[in-house]
């Protein structure tokens, strides 16, 4: 059995002035972290026609494989950005602990038979 982690690969970092880095380069490359301690680091093109490859093996037997197109995509996108709420002068309706109180005993101490209920995989 084998154990793989797919991480994007940052050559390019800059600053975002929260004190994180920012990447301006996203899909350079790919970096698989085997179980045994191994990386390997490809460019993100072959990461992801790999992905793709074990999609198309996937489909063929039935079986899921820890790597897939939508894998390398997913960890190679940028998932930080910049907002500039304060100057559009939006103002919530409700403090973020209110929201935070709605949400939790909606969520989590309330039942709601009438409501839709969705699975995922």
């Amino acid at each position: 059995m084998w154990f793989v982690k797919v991480q994007r690969s940052r050559f390019n970092a800059q600053h975002s002035g929260l004190g994180e880095p920012v990447d301006t380069a996203p899909h350079h490359a790919v970096t698989f972290h085997f179980r045994d301690g191994i990386s390997v680091r490809i460019p993100y093109a072959l990461g992801y026609l790999a992905g793709k490859l074990f999609d198309l093996a996937s489909f063929i037997t039935g079986k899921k494989y820890p790597i897939s197109s939508i894998r390398i995509k997913k960890f190679c996108s940028t998932t930080q950005f910049e907002t500039s709420v304060s100057k559009t002068g939006f103002i919530p309706p409700v403090s973020l602990l209110e929201g935070l109180t709605r949400t939790i005993r909606y969520e989590f101490l309330e039942t709601h038979p009438e409501d839709s209920l969705f699975f995922t995989e």
